[in-house]
């Protein structure tokens, strides 16, 4: 800031074939007025930066290396541990985890994603392979703003969550299907429960 400031200050005039710069005292008022415009600017900036790359370093506290397994298929994929995610099956009590396509695309085809659309699972339901028909599970949420809504789900194998203590493991869970990118930046591809974060290897 005081570079430009400094170099909005300064005048350059040629005389005799030769570049003269002269440096007016405090400078104009236009100059000024870049700094006093500039300066404020520039402090949400690198505030904004500095709180990015926290939010960032914070992610990466936070995510971990996933395995899940259904019908001898495994899928290895990045998870990050959602608090905000409080979703149980209100029947079988079992933890819901949120996957999206890049996750069940190792078991799914294209055309099967596309059925398992809240919108369609009712009426394409038969039209699915009967070990896709046994693994569906319908789970009821509400988010904020919205009514009452459905999770389509699928009841797979395991979950297998590495962390610095050991291999945190799942048999049965929940994955909730999810047809879009977790996030922009494919830091993470599932959501996992916090609950087993807590209960351990035996949930």
């Amino acid at each position: 800031m005081l570079g430009v400031h400094y170099f909005l200050a300064t005048e350059i005039t040629v005389q005799g074939g030769s570049i003269v710069t002269f440096t007016g005292g405090y400078g104009d008022p236009v100059s000024w007025l870049f700094v006093v415009i500039g300066f404020p600017c520039s402090y949400l900036f690198t505030k904004w930066r500095l709180e990015q790359v926290q939010v960032h370093h914070m992610k990466l506290e936070n995510i971990y290396d996933v395995t899940l397994e259904w019908r001898g298929q495994t899928a290895q994929c990045k998870g990050l541990v959602d608090s905000g995610n409080q979703l149980v099956d209100p029947v079988s009590r079992k933890m819901v985890f949120l996957a999206d396509e890049n996750v069940l695309g190792h078991f799914l085809n294209k055309n099967e994603l596309e059925k398992l659309q809240v919108e369609q699972v009712v009426t394409s339901l038969d039209e699915l392979p009967e070990h896709v028909q046994k693994a569906v599970r319908l789970v009821p949420y509400q988010a904020a703003g919205m009514a009452g809504q459905l999770l389509v789900t699928l009841l797979v194998d395991r979950i297998t969550i590495d962390t610095p203590e050991g291999k945190l493991e799942m048999k049965q869970p929940l994955v909730g299907v999810q047809h879009h990118d977790l996030t922009h930046d494919q830091l993470y591809q599932m959501l996992i429960h916090p609950h087993i974060m807590v209960k351990g290897k035996s949930a």
